[in-house]
């Protein structure tokens, strides 16, 4: 017979869970690495490391992410209009040329909506073969 130990079993977080609040955010985005690969679109890629965002965009047919932007960036609760329930906000400041973008954390899904819910970005890398 096969003795399991559940002593140190500690339940992994949903990804919805994680990013339910700014402290947890801080905890979890770090070294995270988000795509939208969705054909016949421009590609994106997010990659936190280091307190830094590293942003790329490419076309399918490139076959690479090419040379990304650095962004600081900045974590806000937020409330949707429509429904009132929280999110997170994650502001980028392009560190180059100071523009601003950002994206949503979903409460529900756990994924990164750019611009709202236009484009869901996957916590996964892409790489290409």
């Amino acid at each position: 017979s096969m003795f399991i130990s559940c002593g140190n079993y500690t339940p992994s977080l949903s990804q919805a869970e994680k990013y339910a609040t700014i402290e947890s955010t801080k905890k979890y985005i770090e070294n995270t690495i988000w795509t939208y690969t969705e054909p016949n679109d421009l590609w994106l890629r997010l990659e936190f490391k280091d307190g830094v965002v590293y942003s790329y965009n490419s076309y399918p047919s490139k076959g690479e992410w090419g040379k990304g932007r650095r962004h600081s960036y900045k974590l806000s609760e937020e409330r949707y209009s429509d429904t009132g329930k929280k999110y997170i906000a994650v502001s980028l400041y392009d560190i180059e040329d100071g523009s601003f973008s950002y994206i949503t954390l979903s409460p529900e899904s756990g994924m990164a909506n750019y611009y709202r819910a236009l484009i869901q970005m996957e916590p996964r890398d892409y790489v290409w073969d």
